[in-house]
């Protein structure tokens, strides 16, 4: 039969050969355009569907997928009857015929021939349906007794009595078998219903039989030689879809070769154990038949109210588009605690057609309820992965691992504009009930914490950890990739999840005890990419209480630093650890200590300062940009870049602190807003074990989770905290600085760092009555009252600042005149003094004038043109009035300069400053 070769009465029908088969074709009008014919999917000649694949002389040498369309019978009406074809080991004749098989005569007539085009290949009209099952001969398949072939059995059902084509697609060399009943091993004969080998050409068998519904048939794939396994694929056609069930798991230990195995995918050394490693070396190879070498990718995410429905049924999905960037055979395999059902479709996916482009399915592979999908997969080319449940009304979190030779990405694709209107009332799930507000504005999570996306109950408990990549952290062995791995912890066994939020487009990985960056997929539980559709990830798993594992945050791309928050639900607190520290140790030195990046040299002392002036930059010094690290006193540590903009807020916990509901502990409010979107650092400095919040709107004392943003304790192993985050600009956040333990108080700074200034407005002043020590006097006060003190010399700020009684006063004055200097960029005057102590410890300065003040502390020299550089701490406008206060941790010896201007510019006038500290303070013009 040659290509274009007559075929029809109509004379623009011409023959086109099967892609496979060289002796049969279709008739069909060949008025369709080359250039608009696409190529058949290697290497098994697949095509879209209503398409099939053919050589076509006029398009090259190369097979196209033509439409089905246009062989209708009705536009080429056949001249001619099909021929009679005999295939090795059976003689077939239609219509009408006699097909005889060793051991067993079957009948079976076919329909007359006019108007089926492809009769040959299926004897099915047109709209004939496709049903698909993909799996793998392997080590561990069943074996033929007395014969070193592999073999599976599949029990196929149908719901439509009619006649029903199963035709395999491998690289290997097939042979199948369909049984009436079951398959009896040890007579191969019995109940055999039909069997074939190389009728469907390249090697691969077709199998034809009149099935009735409801009637159970076992299929058995084996192949022609021996010791040969692989991947494979069953293509069913007939009037409606085919159920398939695979029935050869056994019971029987299996075990592995004591030497090297050779099969078509090469050659994998395993030892002889029936112990069989957990895959972690042999990634799923014993399944799929992959190599030692197959890549881990891992997708996680939730079945939920949110999610899509099929039309007129109660089943949840989740639609994924799938790409893979190598040619090759995958798996894709459900890990959860709901019974999980896998559809995997060439292109679209129509819920309301669900055979239509479908590769393969599964259901409760390997005797599990999770399903393993496995197919083979071209480059480049758009898979849809359909994750639903066996049973109706299910929801909660699953995981999908895919093994392959390389990566695979996912890409979340069932997104609808449907509104999600919750029902009033209590909702009653597996997690128990919850009720939910009838709404099309649905909350935003804040009370019922991600339920709505993992399926958590809304008492779920939040967990945060804030940290950045930096110049400092470690790197992937051989890879320009900065990451943090970090210890995670839990005490209540359930389900979790740990979602990114940052700038940058991170990537996460879940790890079940130690993390090897060598070998990152071994004891990898989940990974996750872009989730849901953003840059960040979600990781969504099962913890075992005390169990420790490893959470890995990295980056997508190379050579890429930033902040990071990581947010956890579950049903109670989780603990992090930060596990990427370096066994070198870091000894200062009394002289030069000399390091990769340059020379630093630090005073020895045990009682070293908090890092404001030096902050680990013994590790990373970078003199081409940052000298000696004191203008950007934590870029190391949060990676904001030189150009941040510092800002400080001072204050203290006091006997007239607010306190949380029935705690002992003190807390103040501070409300936060920003000018410019960007990620900002809260780092406490105090003499007290800081803890620190930060909620987006209010904050409800009552209901600490609510709204709440980040929280941090004990951040770089201090007693401070740090909290970083993106903030908008001009939205309201709510900054809570309380102690860890209870009835604590003291003074402490909060130190900005971002893209912009922060302003800062304290909104936990009460109406209750201030009581001071016996040498103050109180006003009462209302909201946003100002409490005014009795100036004293003796305790003159102790309450705020937590200065002992034997502080001591230095008092300085001068004034801004038209011959001061002038700010070069502001045109603000500006006085600039030279501060010199003899006894190191914690000092406040305070401000006292008509003008509205605006005060600046220096480490070492003053730069007018560069206000950042060397800049300790600023203060404008504390405790609510006009003026500054600044309390710092000063070094004896040390040379400092405090800066005084204002807030308006052309601004003059007398000013004084009161420094209070633990000894006096010389102020040098």
């Amino acid at each position: 039969m040659g290509s274009l070769d007559p075929c029809s009465i109509n004379h623009a029908c011409k023959c086109l050969p099967l892609s496979f088969a060289d002796d049969v074709g279709i008739c069909a009008v060949v008025g369709a355009s080359c250039s608009r014919l696409s190529p058949c999917r290697f290497p098994h000649d697949t095509c879209d569907a209503d398409h099939i694949c053919v050589h076509h002389r006029q398009c090259g040498s190369n097979p196209v997928c033509y439409p089905l369309s246009m062989a209708d019978q009705r536009l080429c009406p056949l001249m001619i009857t099909p021929p009679t074809s005999t295939y090795p080991g059976t003689t077939t004749t239609y219509p009408g015929t006699t097909t005889t098989y060793p051991g067993t005569t079957t009948t079976t007539t076919y329909p007359g021939t006019t108007g089926y085009p492809d009769w040959e290949i299926t004897g099915f009209r047109e709209n004939s349906v496709f049903s698909s099952y993909s799996s793998a001969l392997t080590f561990s398949s069943e074996r033929f007794p007395n014969s070193t072939k592999y073999y599976q059995a599949i029990e196929v059902i149908v719901n439509i009595t009619g006649t029903f084509s199963f035709t395999s697609s491998s690289n290997m060399d097939t042979f199948g078998y369909l049984y009436a009943g079951v398959f009896d091993l040890s007579n191969p004969n019995l109940n055999l219903l039909t069997s074939n080998d190389d009728s469907a050409g390249n090697n691969q068998f077709k199998l034809i039989a009149n099935l009735e519904a409801g009637v159970s048939y076992t299929l058995v794939f084996t192949t022609f030689g021996e010791n040969v396994i692989g991947p494979f694929t069953i293509i069913a056609v007939g009037p409606t879809s085919v159920d398939f069930f695979p029935r050869n798991v056994t019971d029987t230990t299996m075990i592995m070769p004591s030497q090297t195995e050779t099969t078509s995918e090469g050659s994998a050394e395993f030892e002889q154990s029936t112990d069989y490693p957990d895959m972690t070396q042999y990634p799923d190879w014993e399944i799929t038949g992959f190599p030692e070498n197959s890549v881990f990718s891992n997708y996680s995410s939730a079945l939920t109210f949110s999610s899509e429905r099929y039309p007129n049924q109660h089943k949840f999905y989740e639609a994924i588009e799938v790409i893979v960037n190598t040619t090759g055979t995958y798996s894709f395999t459900s890990s959860s605690q709901i019974d999980t059902l896998g559809y995997l479709y060439n292109g679209e996916f129509n819920p309301s057609n669900q055979n239509l482009n479908m590769l393969t399915r599964n259901d409760d592979y390997p005797g599990s309820n999770q399903f393993r999908l496995i197919a083979y997969l071209e480059a480049g080319v758009s898979y849809i992965l359909v994750v639903t449940t066996f049973s109706s009304d299910v929801r909660g979190a699953f995981t999908i691992t895919a093994r392959g030779p390389t990566y695979v990405d996912f890409f979340p694709r069932n997104i609808t504009d449907t509104t999600m209107i919750m029902p009033p009332g209590t909702e009653t799930t597996s997690e128990g009930s919850a009720e939910f507000e009838q709404s099309t504005d649905y909350p935003d999570m804040t009370q019922y914490p991600d339920w709505e996306i993992t399926g958590f109950p809304e008492n779920s408990v939040f967990s945060n950890y804030s940290s950045a990549l930096t110049f400092s952290s470690e790197r992937y062995p051989n890879q320009n990739k900065f990451y943090e791995a970090i210890e995670v912890i839990v005490n209540t066994t359930g389900t979790y999840s740990f979602t990114s939020s940052s700038q940058i487009d991170t990537l996460g990985y879940l790890y079940n005890g130690e993390f090897n960056p060598s070998n990152q997929n071994l004891n990898m539980l989940t990974s996750n990419d872009d989730y849901p559709g953003s840059n960040q990830f979600k990781l969504i798993a099962y913890l075992e209480a005390g169990v420790s594992y490893i959470l890995v945050v990295t980056t997508y791309r190379s050579d890429v630093r930033g902040a990071f928050t990581i947010t956890a639900r579950g049903p109670t607190y989780v603990d992090f650890f930060p596990r990427n520290i370096t066994d070198t140790t870091m000894i200062m030195p009394s002289g030069t200590e000399t390091t990769s990046k340059e020379s630093v040299e630090f005073e020895q002392s045990t009682d070293y300062p908090d890092m404001t002036q030096y902050p680990d930059m013994t590790q990373y010094l970078d003199t081409t940009e940052y000298p000696d690290m004191t203008q950007y006193p934590d870029w190391e540590i949060t990676g904001f870049p030189e150009n941040s903009i510092i800002s400080n807020y001072s204050s203290a916990l006091t006997l007239s602190s607010e306190r949380y509901p029935y705690l002992s502990k003190y807390y103040e409010a501070i409300e936060i807003i920003v000018y410019i979107t960007g990620t900002y650092s809260f780092t406490s400095t105090s003499s007290i074990d800081t803890f620190g919040y930060l909620y987006t709107g209010e904050f409800n004392p009552s209901n600490q989770n609510l709204n709440m943003l980040a929280y941090n304790d004990d951040y770089s192993g201090s007693n401070q905290f740090t909290l970083i985050a993106d903030l908008e600009a001009g939205v309201s956040y709510t900054l809570v600085v309380t102690t860890f333990g209870s009835n604590v108080m003291g003074a402490f700074t909060i130190i900005v760092r971002g893209p912009t200034y922060v302003d800062f407005f304290p909104r936990n002043i009460t109406d209750t009555t201030m009581i001071m020590s016996s040498e103050t006097t109180t006003i009462a006060t209302s909201d946003e009252a100002i409490v005014e003190f009795e100036q004293s010399t003796e305790y003159p700020n102790w309450e705020m600042t937590e200065f002992p009684e034997g502080s001591i006063s230095t008092s300085y004055s001068s004034a801004l005149t038209l011959n001061s200097e002038r700010n070069p960029s502001s045109g603000k005057y500006y006085k600039e003094i030279s501060i010199i102590i003899y006894t190191t410890g914690v000092y406040s300065f305070t401000s006292s004038s008509s003008m509205d003040t605006l005060g600046y502390l220096y480490t070492g020299i003053y730069y007018p043109s560069d206000p950042n550089l060397n800049l300790l701490t600023s203060n404008d406008d504390y405790p609510g009035s006009k003026q500054f206060r600044l309390i710092a941790y000063l070094e004896a010896g040390v040379s400092y300069k405090l800066v005084v201007t204002t807030f308006p510019i052309d601004t003059t006038g007398s000013f004084s400053i009161t420094a209070i500290g633990p000894n006096n303070v010389n102020f040098l013009p």
